[in-house]
């Protein structure tokens, strides 16, 4: 019986490339007073962390296009019946809709998973803002949209925006 010896190197697998971001667009939408979004989003704007306070504790998040008129429509709803912003609401401060879009162009030969998260990058850091998972299908160009609350002033505190996609490959 004679012996084989098998040689094993380093397993390769082949990691897809990141897909094509372009067409960048951002601009504030939709100006709103404090009170009327501190209805709207109360357990995120209460957080004394969400802004951009310093280094140590900024936080912004994002809404998908689809979550930001479902909150629209409940906010609706519910002012028909009830003067959220009487006398004696704070008003002050502004906040607005930010809205980000780009378009997202994969690459490669068959549909692949994609893990995809929105920066803003602010003093030296990059603030994850929100962050998706979806398969995506090459040469399809892909509308991304991320809507941020955020207060006004701070618009301009914001000196770029990244989006990274990032193949899966397990």
């Amino acid at each position: 019986m004679s012996k084989r010896r098998l040689l094993a190197g380093p397993a390769t697998v082949a990691v897809p490339a990141p897909p094509t971001v372009s067409s960048w667009s951002c601009n504030s939408v939709n100006r709103q007073n404090n009170c009327v979004m501190m209805q709207m989003l109360p357990n995120l704007l209460r957080d004394p962390d969400y802004g951009l306070n310093g280094v140590d504790n900024s936080s912004l998040a994002g809404l998908s296009f689809g979550d930001y008129n479902r909150i629209a429509r409940e906010y609706n709803e519910n002012t028909a019946a009830v003067d959220y912003c009487s006398q004696g609401a704070t008003l002050i401060p502004t906040w607005t809709w930010y809205t980000v879009s780009a378009h997202i162009l994969p690459v490669g030969y068959t549909p692949q998973n994609y893990t995809i998260t929105l920066y803003a990058s602010y003093l030296s850091l990059k603030i994850p803002v929100i962050t998706s998972v979806g398969i995506l299908n090459p040469g399809q160009d892909y509308l991304y949209t991320a809507i941020i609350p955020i207060r006004l002033d701070e618009v301009d505190k914001i000196s770029t925006f990244e989006l990274e996609c990032i193949p899966q490959t397990s």
